[in-house]
């Protein structure tokens, strides 16, 4: 036990350093990732120990007119050997607009005794997720040095942009490691003709690892990292820092530095709480403050997620299935009793 404990700090810290001199990434997650896992990685689709229906929106520097915003709609659904999930997006920033479906599985595989089900047992899941999606730009909500330019006299076409991401995720009860890539297929699309030059997405890996502690009177604590990168030269450091009261209810705050992003550094803080409202209900909401330049013109940011949780049927706990990491809320009321 503590030399697999060890294995597994030693892996963590490793995991870490290494890549804090990568070159990194330019895509922002909410703050909510810490929650639904499964925005970062889809390997951890079908790690809880429930389904889940989860509505979730961000409204992103509040004071601006037209910043970013998204909402999305997502389900998960759990077997013996994995998990699927569906869902649907809206992603607006300024004149641009995409909206598209999402659709994803993971694969559980358990090393050691398959019928054990203790903190002791490592498990290795995979998954993929696959999205279409249409991107847009109003012309409307632009302003040319000429007013007769040919992109607006035109109009905008509709983009179709098919893409892919890929993710690994080891784990037991108390600890994770995990690994995904974003963007898979690099996308490319033309917005307009001969107009616009061709763009492509970068593509982005997403880093993380998280440790579930002891607990001091029924209150588990949770640190965890993220570290994410991507082909320009852009990086972002998350490290966040979770507890969770019997799992009704749960607070977190994170540290976020970003590096080269916009050709400049960037820092911030997340807040965020969460409990049980109704029998398998649960509403979370997060505030990400901004310092520096920014924060003097944003009243920050916002997340909320409303889900709802449809526990695992007795038949499916079966000594045989693959059971679900302590730091998905089903196991941390066990580790707390």
């Amino acid at each position: 036990m503590k030399t697999q404990k060890h294995i597994i700090t030693s892996l963590l810290a490793v995991f870490i350093l290494s890549f804090l001199n990568l070159k990194a990434q330019e895509l922002p997650f909410a703050s909510q990732y810490v929650q639904m896992k499964y925005f970062a990685n889809p390997a951890t689709i079908g790690t809880d120990d429930f389904s889940t229906i989860s509505l979730s929106g961000r409204q992103q520097w509040i004071g601006f007119k037209n910043a970013p915003r998204n909402q999305a709609l997502f389900g998960t659904s759990i077997f013996k050997y994995g998990g699927i999930a569906f869902g649907v997006f809206n992603d607006k920033n300024g004149s641009i607009a995409q909206r598209g479906v999402q659709t994803g599985y993971a694969y559980h595989v358990q090393f050691g005794n398959k019928k054990a089900i203790s903190s002791k047992a490592i498990r290795l899941s995979l998954g993929v997720l696959v999205s279409a999606s249409q991107l847009k730009i109003d012309p409307s909500m632009l302003t040319t040095y000429e007013p007769n330019d040919p992109a607006l006299v035109y109009g905008f076409e509709g983009v179709f942009i098919p893409d892919a991401q890929f993710g690994a995720f080891l784990h037991n009860q108390r600890s994770s490691l995990g690994f995904a890539i974003h963007h898979l297929l690099k996308p490319s699309y033309k917005l307009h003709g001969d107009y616009f030059e061709q763009s492509e997405y970068l593509r982005h890996y997403v880093f993380q690892a998280s440790q579930l502690l002891g607990e001091i009177k029924n209150v588990a604590f949770e640190p965890s990292a993220c570290f994410k990168m991507n082909q320009r030269n852009d990086k972002q450091l998350d490290i966040n820092f979770k507890s969770i009261l019997r799992t009704d209810y749960w607070g977190a705050i994170s540290f976020r530095k970003t590096f080269n992003i916009g050709y400049t550094n960037a820092t911030s803080i997340i807040f965020y709480l969460g409990m049980k409202i109704l029998p398998n209900l649960y509403f979370s909401y997060g505030y990400e403050w901004g310092f520096g330049e920014i924060g003097s013109y944003t009243s920050g940011s916002h997340d909320f997620l409303l889900q709802y949780r449809l526990p695992l049927m007795k038949k499916a706990t079966s000594k045989s299935a693959v059971p679900c990491p302590a730091y998905n809320s089903g196991r941390v009321k066990k580790d707390l009793e």
